[in-house]
């Protein structure tokens, strides 16, 4: 799995990774490179991403671990060290679905 990455569906966002079921949505193991482009606006918004809702760059929390350090330093050098200071978070479009809520929901087959 890449960055982590969040699908829309009407009043959630969905974490690609709880998607997964081995079946009808699987791992591309064969893929070598992939390439992310993030959009980032005033506010956090819910975008098309190939047809797909997708979520836009919500900065919150990024933290210098899990791989995050050289993200943080790139972040900071164009928004400015303020960018990543918590009083400046932002609300996130929809609240966030836990694994047993997709996997739920999934299960109904009313993830679009």
């Amino acid at each position: 799995m890449g960055p982590p990455l969040n699908f829309a569906t009407d009043s959630m966002l969905c974490a690609a990774k709880y998607l997964v079921n081995g079946t009808t949505i699987i791992v591309d193991s064969i893929t070598q490179e992939v390439k992310y482009y993030h959009l980032m606006f005033d506010n956090h918004e819910v975008v098309l991403s190939n047809g797909l809702p997708t979520e836009s760059l919500l900065p919150n929390g990024l933290s210098a671990t899990s791989g995050e350090a050289a993200a943080k330093y790139e972040f900071k050098e164009i928004f400015g060290v303020r960018s990543l200071d918590p009083a400046n978070d932002k609300i996130s479009a929809f609240p966030s679905m836990k694994c047993y809520e997709a996997k739920l929901m999934h299960s109904l087959k009313t993830i679009r």
